[in-house]
């Protein structure tokens, strides 16, 4: 797979997962979470066409049994292509801005007397679940968004345990108020970052970039040539935080996802 962004999201699914190679598309999948939209995925090589909706979902639906509550595509070339079809069907567009950096940079103080480090506890490991699913707080979708982020962070603490990254926190007087992942490959030649948060309360204080820094400055210190990851959509603030700790615009990244099933009679339409 050429496409970095592509590339760095199968690193956890080559872990705790599935990456398949297939003729005309890589099938990506998150066995122990069903409900993990990006982790549950097609990426083909090309951008879509006006003529690749029902074949795209023909094969998806091949793919993926009904417990896949969802349908997302990806596709490794820079362009968003024709998604005219998708979107009139309710899927929505992503496109993020993947960034890289091969340095470390001086660590940074936030206003704020925060404490970084590795998760432990299992009282830290639901905090972050929590934490991760505040956006979702005031939905009918609250509680099974919450219970997908336990699945989501059981993987990621596996992951951990078995020395293949870690999630971070920041802990202001014991209260975990922000949270990163970075995981790496194999061979230990680039990482990604997975999943950043820092609660609403605590925006704004220069504690993301602390976070950041004292990660990158960890993953320097153990690996001093590997390259970092992170992905972002273009108009997200953090895209500025995370370029102020080095990283630099790499390339593009686009999908779709309909977050829930075809209807019958949108099915009859496909088939």
């Amino acid at each position: 797979m050429n496409n970095l962004g592509y590339k760095s999201d199968c690193l956890i699914q080559q872990y705790a997962g599935e990456v398949e190679a297939k003729p005309r598309y890589t099938v990506i999948r998150s066995t122990k979470n069903p409900d993990y939209h990006w982790g549950n995925l097609l990426v083909y090589g090309q951008a879509p066409k006006a003529d690749s909706f029902k074949k795209w979902i023909q094969d998806f639906q091949s793919e993926f049994d009904q417990s896949t509550e969802h349908l997302t595509f990806g596709w490794e070339e820079e362009s968003r292509g024709n998604t005219a079809h998708f979107e009139d069907l309710g899927f929505e567009l992503e496109h993020n801005i993947v960034l890289t950096s091969n340095a470390p940079t001086p660590l940074v103080k936030s206003s704020a007397p925060i404490e970084c480090r590795k998760l432990q506890s299992d009282e830290e490991w639901e905090a972050i679940a929590q934490l991760q699913s505040l956006c979702e707080r005031d939905s009918p979708n609250w509680k099974p968004f919450l219970e997908f982020k336990r699945r989501l962070y059981n993987s990621y603490r596996q992951l951990q345990e078995a020395k293949h990254g870690a999630c971070w926190g920041a802990f202001l007087e014991g209260t975990l108020v922000a949270d990163m992942g970075l995981f790496f490959n194999s061979d230990r030649s680039y990482g990604r970052f997975q999943s950043v948060e820092t609660h609403p309360e605590h925006q704004g204080q220069g504690i993301c970039s602390e976070l950041l820094s004292h990660v990158i400055a960890d993953a320097y210190e153990a690996y001093p040539k590997i390259e970092l990851i992170i992905a972002t959509e273009p108009k997200n603030p953090a895209l500025r935080i995370y370029q102020r700790a080095g990283f630099a615009p790499h390339s593009e990244q686009y999908g779709v996802s309909l977050p829930r099933p075809l209807s019958q009679s949108e099915q009859t339409q496909i088939s």
